[in-house]
């Protein structure tokens, strides 16, 4: 398995969205604004092409988390 290396870095609704390449794959960590309450939350997949359907994803779990919350955006 090939080291994890950062591509991308995209921010939403506050939010930071760090994209790694993982080989074959991708990951996504999501870093709440609010840095050091919550630990980030990570996705992946195994797909090469799953790049764009992991960033909806993670964007979709973010606002599930702020309207289940509002005010805050705590993962569960």
């Amino acid at each position: 398995m090939q080291d994890a290396r950062a591509v991308r870095l995209i921010t939403y609704r506050r939010h930071r969205l760090q994209v790694m390449d993982q080989g074959p794959g991708w990951s996504v960590l999501i870093y709440h604004p609010s840095k050091g309450l919550f630990r980030p939350a990570l996705m992946e997949t195994a797909q090469p092409g799953g790049l764009a359907a992991l960033v909806a994803e993670a964007k979709s779990r973010i606002d599930d988390s702020l309207i289940a919350c509002p005010g805050s955006s705590a993962f569960a």
